[in-house]
Formats: structure tokens, sequence, C-alpha cells
């Protein structure tokens, strides 16, 4: 979450942050701000134990695998340009560290997607059957 607020703050403060280079990585520095947020917030509520039937670990793999290549591709437009303005060199070391960040835990996702983990706490099922009893041996 820092890294994404401190590259979109690097590419807003630039002299050309009209530029659609700059909007593109605003736009993905912004919204994975704000869905890592939300997904931390789930996450300390234990709201994600309550939607157990979501399958949160593919799509927290979805998300960070999708915005590993989002900032792949954000972080390579400004660096193209961090020639020219120091803050967007900036915001493309920034954006390269977030993607980082992102491909490193869309790695631990997919080991434990296929490692058949659940996203937060334990679940206990009980199976409920009658109680009976075998016969004793003869």
């Amino acid at each position: 979450m820092f890294l994404d607020i401190l590259g979109y703050i690097c590419v807003m403060v630039s002299a050309d942050n009209s530029h659609s280079r700059a909007n593109w990585f605003g736009f993905v520095s912004m919204t994975g701000f704000w869905v890592t947020g939300i997904l931390l917030v789930f996450y300390l509520m234990h709201i994600i134990e309550k939607f157990h039937m979501v399958p949160w670990i593919k799509v927290e793999f979805g998300y960070t695998a999708l915005w590993t290549f989002f900032y792949l591709t954000a972080a390579s437009a400004c660096a193209a340009w961090g020639g020219y303005y120091a803050a967007w060199a900036a915001a493309a070391f920034f954006g390269f560290c977030a993607m980082i960040a992102y491909g490193v835990d869309a790695f631990f996702k997919f080991k434990g997607m296929r490692g058949g983990e659940i996203a937060q706490g334990e679940r206990n099922i009980e199976v409920v059957g009658d109680n009976l009893q075998s016969p004793g041996a003869y």
C-alpha cells in the first residue's frame, strides 16, 4: 500500500501529470491502494471468514497477478519518460517495487491455492451422525 501511494504522489507532483501515462499510472496505483486497503479491512474484521463460500485465495491470486502485469506496464511507461522528469523516474522505481511485491504475493497465493489452504482462520466441520456402537468382537 505504501508503494502504491508513494508512486501516485511522485507521478502526480510532476510537471506533466495530465499525460496519459501519468493517468494510467495513477489509475493502477490508486486502484491497487484502495483494493488492497479494502482486503486488509476484510482480514482485520474477519469478514473473509464470514464469507467462506467465496474462493478468496483464487480472487486474490487473480487480483495480484493482474496488478503485477498492470504495474509492469505502468512503471515501464513512466520509466520511458524518467529521463525528462525525475518524479516519473521515482514513480517508475516505486512502480517496479510494487510490481515485485504484487508478484511475490501472487506466487504465495498460487502456492496456497494449489495446497488447498483457506484464506483465513480454521474451518471445523462437525459430522453429525447417529451414535451407534458396534458390537464387541467375539
